[in-house]
């Protein structure tokens, strides 16, 4: 089973995918964040791992988040905020 591996932001998750030695296999991020957005981070960290699939996430509806300029994306809306 492969490890999950848990960031607090863009910049984590950058840092941590660019340690990360093994392949990574599945990226989950939220849409819209501070500094850069999940579908950037998207695209970085696969670079370096291109066989990745991406799910996104987001608690605006899929027609609020600018998908119109991603290719074969995955969008999951969330059903809750956290409190």
């Amino acid at each position: 089973m492969d490890p999950v591996i848990s960031a607090t932001n863009a910049g984590d998750a950058l840092e941590k995918a660019a340690k990360h030695a093994a392949e990574i296999s599945l990226l989950l991020t939220d849409v819209t964040m501070p500094g850069m957005n999940g579908f950037e981070l998207g695209r970085e960290i696969n670079n370096r791992h291109p066989s990745m699939k991406v799910i996104y996430t987001s608690g605006y509806t899929a027609d609020r988040v600018a998908l119109r300029d991603e290719n074969d994306v995955e969008f999951w809306r969330r059903a809750a905020q956290a409190p």
